[in-house]
């Protein structure tokens, strides 16, 4: 019986073969090896050692250069004791009171501080009310003074209905409320851009 000679591989079959070792069988066969140029090299040395490059003999290669060391490996991960875990929780309750600790020695404001922010704040708060009110003000006027015309003395007053029912539509909100001030500024865009 006569042994036939395996004709030599061509780079590209090469290439096929470990493109196909690499994302069928090298993740959960080698699911810490670096795809890197020197593992490749050194696998597929070892393959063709043994003759040429094939999925079977590419996984060998990986296990034997693994467990010689010879591949460069991503770490394994730490896996921490139930000590090491208690202490690391202990350290980070410890900061966490530290911090606590820390803010409440702070200089807090006094009682009149409080009051007159409290004061700001209502201030403000009418302040812009009132802004809204204005801008909603606006808002109508804007809308209630839009017509169209068709020529001297002709109006067409469906179709401007129509428009303005449109513009009441437009409704822009800012943190989920409705802001008036903002709704009036794309109203007015809208305007300059209708017949």
């Amino acid at each position: 019986m006569q042994m036939t000679q395996v004709p030599p591989q061509s780079d590209a079959e090469i290439r096929h073969i470990c493109d196909e070792w690499v994302r069928n069988f090298a993740p959960t066969i080698a699911p810490r090896l670096i795809l890197n140029a020197k593992n490749f090299e050194k696998i597929s040395q070892r393959c063709f050692q043994k003759g040429y490059v094939s999925i079977t003999y590419l996984t060998e290669s990986y296990g034997e250069l693994a467990a010689a060391g010879a591949l460069e490996l991503t770490p394994e991960p730490k896996i921490l004791t139930a000590a090491e875990k208690a202490l690391l929780d202990a350290e980070k309750a410890e900061a966490r009171m530290r911090q606590d600790y820390l803010d409440s020695i702070k200089q807090q404001p006094s009682f009149e501080e409080r009051v007159k922010l409290v004061e700001k704040a209502e201030q403000e708060s009418k302040a812009e009310e009132k802004r809204q009110q204005a801008a909603q003000s606006q808002i109508n006027t804007l809308i209630d003074s839009y017509s169209i015309n068709l020529g001297p003395g002709r109006l067409d007053i469906s179709r401007a209905e129509y428009f303005k029912d449109q513009l009441r539509q437009i409704k822009v909100k800012k943190n989920g409320k409705y802001d008036a001030v903002l709704t009036f500024k794309k109203v007015r865009e809208a305007l300059s851009k209708m017949p």
